[in-house]
C-alpha cells in the first residue's frame, strides 16, 4: 500500500511512495533473476492451465487492489510463460534481456522529459545525439550521416522506408519498386503498406541455396522494372535473417545500389538505412 495520504490519487506517488512501491518491486525482480541461470526455455507442459486459476484473472475493482497481490499475479504468470530471458532461448527474442536496459528505461520513464525538439530538453537531445554519432561512427559511417534512436525494430524498418521514398520518389509514389527476398522479416511489408505503396511495390527476388538474394536475379528484376515504366528505390537487405540467420551478399548489393542510384537498407530486427 502506499504510504502517502496527501496524492491526489494512488498514481500520484512521491518519492516515499515511489520507494516503498520500488522495494517490492525490486524484490520480485531480484528473485526472478537469481533463478533464471537454471530456469527452463519451457517451463510447464500445459502451459495454459494457469488460465482456468480464478486468482490469475481477477474482476477489476473500484478499489484497487493491494501491490504484493498483483504482483503475485504478475510472478505467476510470467512462470508460466516462454522464458525469453533464460540462457535456454535462442530465438523468440521481444528485448535484450539487460537489466541496465531495463533500468535505463525505468529512469527514462520516471524523468519523463521530451525529446522531440531540443528546446524541451536541450541536454538529453544532445546526450541523444552523441550516441547516434558514436554508433555512426563504429559503423564507418561519414560525418554527414544522422539518424534517430527508435522504440523498436517496426518503427526502425518503417522509418528507413518512409526515408528512402522521401529522397528517391516524387511526390506521386505509388510506382515505385523495394526489392527484398521472402526471408526478410516481416517488419518490411508492414512497413511497406503503411508508408502508403501498392502491394506490388515490395517486388521479391528470387536466392540461392544459402537463401541469400540471388545477385543475378536482382539485376533483372530492376531492368524489368524499368522497362514497364516503373521506379525501382529502394534494395533492403538482409544482415541476419530472424528464421536462419541469413546474411545476403552486403557488397554486391551495396554496388548495385550505387550503380542504380538506389537507396540501400540493411535489416536485422532493426533497421539501418544507407543512401
Amino acid at each position: 500500500m502506499l504510504s502517502s495520504s496527501k496524492a491526489r490519487n494512488p498514481l500520484d506517488l512521491n518519492g516515499s511512495d515511489f520507494s516503498a512501491l520500488m522495494k517490492d518491486v525490486v524484490r520480485l525482480l531480484a528473485e526472478f533473476l537469481d533463478h533464471l541461470p537454471n530456469a527452463p526455455f519451457i517451463q510447464h507442459a500445459d502451459r495454459f492451465e494457469l488460465l482456468r486459476d480464478p486468482f490469475m484473472r481477477p474482476a477489476p475493482s473500484e478499489s484497487g487492489r493491494p501491490l504484493r497481490e498483483l504482483l503475485e499475479i504478475i510472478s505467476r504468470a510470467a512462470d508460466n510463460d516462454l522464458n525469453t530471458a533464460s540462457g535456454s532461448a535462442l530465438s523468440a527474442i521481444p528485448g535484450s534481456g539487460l537489466v541496465s536496459s531495463a533500468a535505463a528505461d525505468l529512469i527514462s520513464g520516471v524523468l519523463n522529459r521530451y525529446t522531440g525538439l531540443k528546446v524541451g530538453a536541450p541536454a538529453m537531445v544532445a546526450m541523444e545525439a552523441d550516441v547516434l554519432r558514436w554508433m555512426a561512427d563504429l559503423l564507418g559511417l561519414p560525418p554527414t550521416a544522422a539518424g534517430i534512436l527508435t522504440s523498436g525494430g517496426s518503427m526502425a524498418v518503417f522509418s528507413a522506408i518512409v526515408c528512402a521514398r522521401s529522397t528517391k520518389l516524387p511526390e506521386d509514389f505509388r510506382r515505385g519498386v523495394i526489392y527484398a527476398t521472402n526471408q526478410t522479416h516481416h517488419a518490411l511489408a508492414k512497413a511497406v503498406r503503411l508508408a502508403g505503396f501498392p502491394d506490388d511495390a515490395l517486388q521479391l527476388v528470387a536466392v540461392d541455396s544459402k537463401l541469400r538474394m540471388n545477385v543475378s536475379a536482382l539485376k533483372a528484376a530492376i531492368a524489368r522494372d524499368r522497362d514497364a515504366g516503373r521506379t525501382p528505390f529502394c534494395i533492403s537487405a538482409n544482415a541476419g535473417t530472424t528464421n536462419t540467420g541469413t546474411i545476403d551478399p552486403l557488397p554486391e548489393l551495396a554496388q548495385i545500389a550505387n550503380d542504380e542510384a538506389l537507396w540501400y537498407t540493411s535489416m536485422r530486427h532493426t533497421a539501418a538505412s544507407f543512401n
